[in-house]
């Protein structure tokens, strides 16, 4: 199986000070670069040949224009019959042509929440990012890509059952 992340790509142009400010439509669109995931990961992927591209560098933090980067090493994934990728959104408009079979893990927003808790990440981050991108979610899962537009749906409401506490789609 070939492996694509979809937060790999997240975007490296909007400063992140300037993402409130965008409607949850524009924080939607931007929020990845889909050209660089068709063309540098499932493209390449669906033609038999290894999909490279630089991932996002959360972990450097934005620079001094507000930006993240791009690791300097290339991630490489070799070809596979089968293609997973894996992150919310990724049953976008701007990639659905590519993808053949969306499947959405589900679980209530409260269920989803632990889980990120129970991973021990930093509270006043989470309280940004929940702020910044629950409204985005929101509208992606009632107006993009409802549940019933996914070829698969799985409840995962079991708090013992899995810790990644992320939504996913693949």
């Amino acid at each position: 199986m070939a492996l694509v992340r979809l937060d790999d790509f997240y975007q490296t142009v909007i400063p992140e000070s300037e993402l409130p400010h965008k409607t949850v439509e524009q924080r939607l669109n931007g929020v990845f670069d889909w050209s660089r995931v068709r063309s540098e990961a499932l493209e390449p992927l669906r033609a038999g040949r290894p999909g490279r591209w630089h991932a996002f560098a959360f972990m450097r933090g934005p620079g001094e224009a507000g930006t993240y980067s791009l690791k300097e090493q290339v991630t490489e994934v070799a070809p596979a019959p089968t293609i997973l990728v894996e992150g919310a959104y990724s049953a976008s408009p701007p990639l659905r042509d590519l993808i053949d079979l969306a499947m959405l893990i589900d679980a209530r927003n409260e269920v989803r929440h632990l889980r990120i808790v129970a991973r021990g990440d930093d509270a006043e981050f989470l309280a940004q990012w929940h702020q910044m991108w629950d409204e985005v979610e929101s509208y992606y899962f009632e107006r993009v890509c409802p549940p019933e537009s996914f070829d698969l749906l799985i409840l995962n409401n079991d708090m013992t059952s899995n810790t990644s506490g992320a939504r996913s789609t693949d």
